[in-house]
């Protein structure tokens, strides 16, 4: 199966009442490499689920370790969820990558949250875009 097949259904299977996203990227992030005629660019970074809130709301959660180094970051045109997660020097073991996801802004002004699977590795082959972030969130303690 092809990457863009699995984009494809990946964003068929969240775009329903479900689907939930964030309403900003941490304005801290510290920014990685340089701008290109042939780079995107991609936040990544990591978020307590215990502290997300549901559309409407303004706090969209706390960062936290679940990403090694968050930032933005100025990737190659082309590059997928797996090159974003190697230059952020990779994740938790904790992440819950059904719960995380990416994160973009539609043409109407909207954002939407295209969550990932429970397939690991065809996550990683998702091919992003500019502007997209990558959002990884831990589990809520049972405590």
């Amino acid at each position: 199966m092809s990457a863009s097949a699995v984009v494809f259904t990946v964003r068929q299977s969240v775009t329903n009442a479900n689907a939930w996203s964030y309403k900003a990227v941490p304005t801290d992030l510290t920014v990685f490499g340089r701008p290109t005629k042939n780079s995107i660019r991609v936040a990544i970074f990591g978020v307590d689920r215990g502290m997300i809130r549901r559309p409407g709301d303004h706090y969209f959660g706390r960062v936290v370790g679940n990403v090694k180094r968050p930032g933005y970051y100025h990737l190659a045109r082309g590059a997928v969820v797996r090159d974003a997660v190697e230059v952020a020097q990779g994740l938790s073991e904790f992440v819950q990558w059904t719960e995380s996801g990416i994160q973009r802004q539609r043409s109407d002004g909207t954002v939407e949250f295209i969550r990932l699977t429970r397939d690991v590795m065809v996550n990683e082959q998702i091919f992003l875009n500019d502007g997209y972030s990558l959002v990884f969130i831990l589990p809520q303690p049972d405590w």
